[in-house]
C-alpha cells in the first residue's frame, strides 16, 4: 500500500520522467491501491504486464518502466523462450526494491532477455525458479547495469545473471552492484562462442549464497576470453565452487572479498589444475577467509 495521496504519488512520478523520455507502469494484478487518478494521468501507459510495457518503449529515448510493489506474475509466453524482453536502448527497469516488488516468470526459459544498449535494472526480486537459461538472460548489452537485485530459487534450477554471447559480440562496460544471488545453479554465468566476449565488467557487493555449481562460472570460453573483470567487496557462502573457470586468459582483479573457506571445495576453484593459471592472470587483494559469512 502507498502511504502518499494520490497527488503526492503523481509528484514523484514526474521525477522518472527526464528529457524525452515517457514512463510506464505496471500494476500487480492485487494492486487494488492503485486509483483511477494514476490510470488517467498516464492514459495508456497503465498496464498490467512487464512484457506489455517493454513492447511500448522507444529505442533511445530513455524511457523508464516502473513496476509497482506487489508480487508480478508473467504468463507463459507463445515461443516458451522469454517472458519479457528488453530490446530498445536506453530503457530503465525499476522496482520499489527487491522486499516490494517481485516478478516471476511462469514456465518459460527466460524471465527478462535483454539485447540492448545502455540499459538498466533495479530493485527488483526475480524469482528464477521456472527459468532455466536465467533470471535475466543477456545475448547483447554494452553499458548494462543491474543493482539492487535479488536472483531467488527455492531449489537450484537455473542461472541468477546469464551472458549468451555468439559470433562477433562483444559487451562492454557492465556492472553488477549491490545484487543478491540465493539457490541457483550459477549465480552469474558468462557462454561465449566463437570471438565473443565481455570488456569491462564490475561484480561489486554482490552475495552469493548455496549455489549449485559455481557462485560466478566460465568468464568466456578457449579464443573468446573476458577481460578486465573486477569483482569487489563481494560475499560467498556455501557454494559448491566459488569461481570455476576453466583454463583460458580471462583475467583482472579480485579485491576486499569474504569467502567460507570450510564450505567450499576449495578457496577459489575447484579444479586444482586451473589454479595456477588463474592466479597468474588475476591480482588478489585483501581477501578474507578468516570470517565466515553469516
Amino acid at each position: 500500500m502507498f502511504s502518499q495521496t494520490d497527488a503526492e504519488f503523481l509528484e514523484r512520478l514526474k521525477y522518472l520522467e527526464t528529457g524525452a523520455g515517457k514512463l510506464f507502469i505496471v500494476v500487480p494484478s492485487s494492486a487494488s491501491y492503485f486509483s483511477e487518478l494514476v490510470s488517467q494521468s498516464y492514459p495508456g501507459r497503465v498496464v498490467n504486464s512487464l512484457s506489455r510495457a517493454l513492447d511500448l518503449c522507444s529505442s533511445g529515448r530513455g524511457d523508464t518502466v516502473l513496476m509497482l510493489p506487489g508480487d508480478h506474475t508473467e504468463g507463459s509466453p507463445a515461443d516458451g523462450a522469454n517472458s519479457a524482453l528488453m530490446d530498445k536502448d536506453a530503457v530503465t527497469l525499476m522496482g520499489f526494491g527487491p522486499h516490494r516488488t517481485t516478478y516471476t516468470a511462469d514456465d518459460s526459459l527466460n524471465s527478462i532477455a535483454i539485447n540492448a544498449d545502455g540499459c538498466t535494472v533495479s530493485g527488483l526480486r526475480i524469482d528464477c525458479d521456472h527459468a532455466a537459461n536465467g533470471g535475466l538472460y543477456v545475448t547483447g548489452a554494452d553499458g548494462l547495469l543491474v543493482e539492487n537485485c535479488w536472483f531467488i530459487e527455492t531449489t537450484p534450477f537455473g542461472y541468477g545473471i546469464h551472458f549468451d554471447l555468439e559470433g562477433t559480440e562483444t559487451v562492454a562496460n557492465v556492472m553488477i552492484r549491490g545484487c543478491r544471488f540465493v539457490d541457483n545453479v550459477n549465480g552469474i554465468l558468462v557462454d561465449t562462442e566463437d570471438t565473443a566476449k565481455i570488456v569491462g565488467m564490475t561484480i561489486e557487493d554482490c552475495e552469493f549464497h548455496h549455489a549449485a555449481t559455481a557462485a560466478i562460472s566460465d568468464l568466456g570460453s578457449t579464443g573468446s576470453a573476458c577481460l578486465d573483470i573486477l569483482i569487489k567487496g563481494c560475499s560467498f557462502l556455501d557454494n559448491a565452487k566459488i569461481f570455476d573457470f576453466d583454463v583460458f586468459a580471462n583475467q583482472g582483479m579480485i579485491t576486499q572479498c569474504i569467502f567460507d573457506v570450510a564450505a567450499n571445495t576449495a578457496l577459489l576453484i575447484g579444479d586444482v589444475d586451473d589454479e595456477t593459471h588463474f592466479i597468474a592472470n588475476y591480482t588478489l587483494v585483501g581477501l578474507s577467509i578468516a570470517q565466515p559469512v553469516t
